[in-house]
């Protein structure tokens, strides 16, 4: 919370211990220590934080005035739908990514915006507060930290454990693998090639992830990604971020059968690799 400015800090503070009068919205980019900033405030005014994926299923009617219920909502249906409720809810703090303006659709409603954090703030915090240096196949190496890095994580804090704190996604079975995204399985290295598996994920995702979590896994992507050592820890970040809930039994090979499914290079080489 060291890296907000202090006006903001305040602003947010303020708007918790008056949350009687209206509905908190913390408006930010990913990364930007909504959560963060959030709960320690919370922690510093001896709140209990709750925090609440789906307010339409929430049954606590909050009448401990110490209880906050913390939610994100980044759907205008799903404001609509339930505007009544959120409204009528005291103690309620919502984190959006998208919603700007969301005041114009809620009565009584705070915003309080944090933006995202400035690259030379996350340089001072790599450099004044986090080890710089990573363990690699046994071997303790000092991290390279160029302006270039600092730039590529454009003030999404939760980019730093790709960048910097992560290794290349262990060498295990493509099966194994995908038990341990969608069921937590454990795994055993193998000799399989890890960069088959990306690709083979990536090819086939939109048939094994929620179509809505395909959003996060995409928009955290970029062509220039690609070319990083750190890309396939990068990847299986997200898709583990992803992962809301077990998918069941699922069938992960090509669907080249399927109108729908126009089988790629990827598709082949994975098949003939088996």
């Amino acid at each position: 919370m060291d890296l907000l400015r202090k006006p903001k800090v305040e602003e947010l503070k303020n708007a918790i211990e008056n949350r009687s009068k209206h509905v908190i919205v913390v408006y930010g980019p990913p990364g930007s220590l909504k959560t963060t900033a959030t709960s320690q405030i919370c922690s510093q005014l001896g709140l209990s934080l709750e925090y609440v994926p789906d307010i339409s299923n929430y049954k606590n009617k909050l009448l401990n005035k110490n209880n906050v219920c913390l939610t994100d909502i980044d759907s205008h249906e799903y404001i609509n739908k339930h505007k009544s409720k959120i409204e009528n809810m005291r103690n309620l703090i919502i984190e959006t990514r998208s919603l700007q303006n969301i005041w114009r659709y809620l009565k009584n409603c705070k915003v309080v915006e944090l933006r995202k954090v400035c690259s030379s703030a996350v340089k001072k915090l790599i450099l004044g507060k986090m080890s710089t240096t990573k363990k690699i196949d046994g071997t303790t190496k000092k991290i390279n930290i160029t302006d270039t890095s600092i730039e590529a994580i454009d003030g999404n804090l939760h980019r730093l454990s790709f960048y910097f704190y992560c290794n290349k996604i262990e060498n295990i079975d493509i099966y194994r693998y995908l038990g341990r995204l969608f069921y937590s399985k454990n795994i055993t290295d193998s000799s399989f090639n890890s960069f088959k598996i990306t690709n083979y994920l990536f090819n086939n995702s939109i048939y094994f992830i929620q179509e809505e979590d395909l959003y996060d896994v995409y928009d955290g992507f970029s062509l220039s990604d690609s070319k990083l050592e750190e890309f396939y820890g990068y990847s299986e970040y997200l898709v583990f971020s992803s992962k809301k809930k077990n998918l069941g039994k699922f069938s992960f090979k090509s669907s080249n059968l399927e109108e729908t499914h126009f089988c790629t290079k990827l598709c082949r080489q994975f098949k003939n690799s088996k």
